[in-house]
């Protein structure tokens, strides 16, 4: 199945722009809507969750403006925003860390299963980066 994912990928780059563009999105909504508003579920301050909402949606940005823009030399652009993913996780683990006493059982699950998926879109980003030939 995973090798179905990357081959998909790798003959449609401009895909995977759309897909992290769309999760990006995904995920700014969660933090800003769900868990602001149900803080008391999730437990992460509302202004860490006001800051990484607003840097999902610079990726979202960042995405949409690739796959709209971009027909050749997509590597490049496909390893930045997995390096950028990739630090956003080391970001939202560290966040985890810090605001550990007062994050809910919910809120640690919800953040692993955020950094799981992302992960899991790094992995598909930069193995099409390096088949695309940075």
């Amino acid at each position: 199945m995973t090798e179905r994912i990357i081959t998909f990928y790798k003959n449609n780059p401009s895909k995977l722009f759309l897909t992290d563009s769309i999760g990006a999105l995904v995920t700014a909504s969660f933090l800003f809507f769900i868990l602001r508003t149900y803080n008391d579920y999730f437990g992460m301050p509302i202004e860490v969750l006001n800051w990484l909402a607003a840097l999902a949606l610079c990726f979202m940005v960042y995405s949409a403006f690739c796959f709209f823009s971009l027909n050749k030399n997509q590597a490049p652009f496909l390893f930045t925003i997995s390096i950028v993913n990739l630090l956003y996780c080391v970001l939202t683990l560290i966040l985890m860390i810090m605001h550990h006493a007062s994050l809910t059982s919910l809120g640690f699950a919800y953040f692993v299963a955020e950094i799981l998926v992302i992960l899991g879109l790094v992995a598909v980003e930069f193995k099409v980066a390096l088949s695309l030939k940075l």
